[in-house]
């Protein structure tokens, strides 16, 4: 189709460059003559003809970066998953605590303003009011999780599953949910704003991959 439309616009060129015969008319007008016209044709078809060629370059290019090359080297092995959704059931899961009290869901979300943050992961529940100022994203992030579930959250920052970070949290646990409330507590989906970036190259995947930043410590 390229090689077409190139031809199109050369034969047009062609045409529009070649010496037009004085038309036989009383008319001084030069806008008037045929020959004229036939010229301001071939040269809107020649202009028009350039700007699907360009149209075509810029699909073609736009292609490109949707189409993965050939794979030089093999990517990382798979890391192991926790349940149906999650990973790093080998050092993100807490430890069981049966001599917290069990909270409700209910009590969970009204933990939900500056005054009072509460979380969970994996059953696990965490007052972490303190934090508010500590967060290195910032407190709009700690709020937009609060009296929620971490674990959809960390599906997108995946920076959160370096295994320290749960270490950490333990400090401030103060209670668990029932085992029902817990897989009910991560059943939302968070939006992913990374869904929409480019394709990169195969032998990039091992840096990129999401999965991946869970091995980083």
């Amino acid at each position: 189709a390229r090689a077409a439309t190139r031809a199109f616009a050369a034969r047009f060129a062609s045409n529009s460059a070649k010496p037009v015969s004085k038309p036989k008319s009383s008319s001084t007008d030069p806008c008037t003559g045929s020959g004229a016209a036939a010229a301001l044709g071939a040269a809107l078809l020649g202009a028009s003809a350039a700007t699907a060629i360009a149209l075509l370059e810029e699909s073609s290019a736009d292609r490109k970066y949707q189409t993965l090359p050939a794979q030089k080297y093999p990517s990382p092995e798979e890391p192991p998953i926790h349940g149906s959704a999650s990973h790093q059931a080998d050092h993100n899961d807490p430890p069981e605590r049966p001599d917290l009290p069990t909270i409700s869901l209910e009590d969970l979300a009204e933990h939900c303003d500056e005054s009072s943050l509460w979380y969970s992961f994996r059953g696990a529940v965490y007052d972490l009011t303190f934090f508010i100022n500590g967060h290195p994203g910032g407190t709009p992030r700690l709020l937009m999780a609060a009296g929620q579930d971490l674990e959809p959250y960390w599906e997108v920052y995946r920076q959160h599953f370096r295994g320290h970070i749960v270490n950490w949290m333990e400090r401030y646990r103060i209670g668990n949910l029932s085992p029902e409330d817990a897989k009910k507590s991560r059943d939302f989906t968070f939006g992913d704003m990374y869904e929409t970036d480019p394709l990169r190259d195969a032998n990039l995947l091992g840096c990129t991959e999401k999965r991946s930043l869970v091995w980083i410590y």
